[in-house]
């Protein structure tokens, strides 16, 4: 087993310091709609600046969770494609595999909460699942 100094100077060989800039450029290159909502999920205001300065502490994560909740509502009615090129924006190897995990009209049991009992959403009713799903996403990534 290594030491965690032997680890860390193995791990810097794959370090990219590079990567938030290139991520910033290939967000920007999207069409509008799909570029505010990227920002948003990584928790940025629609011109990719982070929010704060103009706003009290309360104000602004008010503001970041519409944002937020207006990403998932766009994602929901995204084409795969669509939602396949922001995905890929943000993380390059993952946009289709993410892109197939959104899908809106997913008719598997879902489990949330400390109760954990699974249900069946109505067809009707898929917008159901966009909170759990956009919280799993913005806590994963």
């Amino acid at each position: 087993m290594l030491d965690s100094k032997t680890a860390g100077e193995r791990l810097k060989q794959f370090e990219d310091k590079d990567a938030e800039k290139r991520q910033a450029e290939r967000i920007k290159a999207l069409p509008e709609m799909l570029r505010t909502t990227a920002f948003a999920l990584q928790g940025r205001k629609p011109d990719g600046a982070t929010w704060g300065g103009e706003f009290s502490g309360n104000e602004a994560t008010k503001r970041r969770t519409e944002a937020e909740n207006l990403a998932g509502e766009t994602l929901d009615t995204a084409t795969h494609d669509e939602r396949a090129a922001l995905f890929s924006a943000l993380y390059p190897k993952l946009g289709a595999i993410l892109a197939d995990w959104w899908m809106p009209g997913s008719p598997v049991p879902y489990q949330a909460g400390y109760t954990r009992k699974a249900f069946r959403v109505a067809p009707d009713r898929r917008d159901i699942l966009r909170t759990p799903r956009l919280s799993d996403f913005i806590h994963v990534f």
